[in-house]
């Protein structure tokens, strides 16, 4: 359930962080810039920091999530509000991939699990005797 409602918000603030992008780099208002952007960079890296947190609880010091966690500290102390967003945009798009991919996974196997037979044969001192898995 936890995997369903991380998806389903990954693919919601994807969405806003691509209108958002398109919005800045069309150049229409510039108070759009100067007051949304950076709303919008620090709440897309909320999940990354969090992800961040939950790999130093587990003593991960090398995750994904800790490594982009420095970049997006960086960018914003450089108030480098696009380059924020677009981060945050490409790990919540790897986080939709890695969430669909395991989906398949699951999929796949609980397939090949079907598959498997309910019987064997057994060979017993030159007899084949059939036994249950």
């Amino acid at each position: 359930m936890l995997e369903i409602k991380r998806y389903h918000f990954d693919s919601a603030l994807s969405v806003i962080l691509i209108i958002v992008l398109v919005l800045h780099y069309s150049k229409l208002t510039s108070t759009f810039d100067f007051y949304l952007l950076p709303i919008m960079a620090m709440l897309g890296t909320l999940p990354v920091f969090w992800g961040a947190v939950q790999a130093l609880r587990e003593k991960e010091w090398a995750s994904m999530d800790m490594l982009a966690s420095i970049a997006l500290i960086f960018s914003l102390l450089a108030q480098q509000w696009a380059s924020a967003i677009f981060i945050s945009l490409m790990l919540a798009a790897a986080r939709i991939l890695g969430d669909l991919t395991q989906a398949q996974m699951k999929k796949s196997i609980k397939g090949l699990l079907k598959l498997r037979p309910e019987k064997v044969n057994v060979e017993r001192n030159g007899k084949v005797e059939i036994i249950p898995l």
